[in-house]
């Protein structure tokens, strides 16, 4: 789609950006007032400034779990699918003109599950470059951009690619202050909150072996000096990334202080209601066990950039419809007195996990005087194996999907 070349008051000449561009908007430098970006916003296929219209899921790894139609069906629980189809190309011989299709495919994938989406104003989609990015733990119930360990272990990627070029380790009071200072800097590229997680056992057993009620008295400092003291234990932290972190410095080539000092840092403003910072921490308690059956990989689409797809990582439902179904293999309908419990499923957005992380080094690298295309480098490096790594530990055995929503 071109944007048109617009006249008119207040419009003027020149072509005018669509609403998903970069620098468009009323602040972002565009030709085209906030009316006509309403307007080109609508016209789009989801209403949000980008046109998408299928999802599409091949399996990059095979396993014990859902399959790619349960996967697919898991992605579009909120849009509705139809036109369901295996895409599959044969190949086609160039010199002798055959084997090609009688009609366009539409494939985004070659063998992969594919469905057109229904009610494409309902896909959620958010600017990546700002978001936060939660945690890839499927325990969520609800919209994510994730990746593993979400903003607080991409903060520490950063940090550990930090003291591997200055050979030098880095204090608890030092990553203190980088952390605020981060949490200030960020506010620049439209960044309003940075994301930590606990799950309902770890931060139960924080409060018990501290004593400390829940919540903690605002105004008791010394209550939230032991909480802080004692949060830095792996089995008071519920994000299965950061424990991991903590519990194997040696496997993972990331210092145990460099983790324990962050998790306190973001706690020991957390806990602080009269901190200036607190307001910009996001801090969710997931309950239950894990229960993920598959990992996804999110592509996130070049013509949308830098609007993201947000996936759901659990679904419940209490009524029978086709995606619950197909989980259960039951059938008829109308519902039942037990519900019906739908899949889980880890979510890594690679895409947006890189661009936060060029950020982060964008933040570190002037203050030491390294190039942040140097320190993004050892950051996308650590990020890959410790996705590789986590993916083996707390996924093995489990399938994997590529994962596209296209035009």
């Amino acid at each position: 789609m071109i944007a048109p070349a617009l006249r008119g008051r207040g419009v003027g000449m020149g072509r005018a950006r669509l609403a998903y561009e970069n620098g468009a908007g009323p602040g972002g430098g565009a030709n085209m007032p906030w009316r006509a970006v309403a307007r080109s916003m609508s016209r789009t296929t989801t209403g949000q400034g980008c046109n998408l219209n299928v999802i599409s899921v091949k399996q990059s790894k095979p396993g014990d779990g859902l399959d790619e139609w349960k996967t697919l069906y898991h992605l579009g629980w909120f849009v509705g699918l139809n036109q369901v189809k295996k895409c599959s190309v044969p190949p086609v011989d160039y010199e002798g003109g055959t084997n090609m299709p009688d009609v366009p495919t539409n494939c985004r994938q070659q063998d992969a599950a594919q469905g057109l989406m229904l009610n494409k104003f309902n896909l959620p989609l958010r600017d990546a470059s700002s978001h936060y990015l939660s945690c890839w733990d499927g325990r969520a119930q609800y919209a994510v951009i994730g990746s593993p360990g979400g903003d607080v272990v991409e903060f520490i990627h950063g940090l550990n690619a930090l003291e591997k070029a200055i050979h030098m380790p880095l204090t608890p009071d030092g990553i203190d202050d980088l952390l605020k200072e981060f949490l200030e800097y960020m506010l620049s590229f439209g960044k309003q909150y940075f994301f930590m997680h606990t799950d309902r056992a770890a931060h139960d057993q924080l409060h018990k072996d501290t004593g400390v009620q829940d919540p903690p008295n605002p105004l008791d400092a010394d209550a939230r000096r032991k909480l802080v003291a004692a949060a830095g234990e792996p089995e008071h932290v519920g994000c299965q990334e950061l424990r991991a972190l903590l519990e194997d410095e040696t496997g993972f080539k990331v210092r145990k202080n460099v983790t324990k000092a962050v998790i306190q840092s973001f706690l020991g403003i957390y806990y602080n209601p009269f901190d200036k910072y607190r307001e910009r921490l996001l801090y969710p308690v997931y309950d239950g066990d894990h229960a993920e059956t598959a990992a996804v990989n999110v592509a996130s689409p070049e013509t949308c950039s830098p609007l993201v797809p947000m996936v759901v990582p659990q679904l419940h439902s209490s009524q029978p419809t086709p995606a619950s179904q197909l989980q259960g293999g039951g059938e008829g309908g109308g519902g039942g007195s037990d519900p019906t419990v739908g899949t889980s499923l880890f979510v890594h957005h690679y895409v947006a996990a890189s661009d936060f992380r060029m950020r982060v080094a964008e933040f570190l690298g002037p203050k030491y005087d390294i190039d942040p295309t140097i320190l993004v480098a050892k950051m996308n490096r650590f990020a890959r194996d410790f996705y590789q790594q986590m993916l083996g530990r707390v996924a093995g055995g489990k399938p994997v999907y590529n994962v596209m929503f296209g035009p």
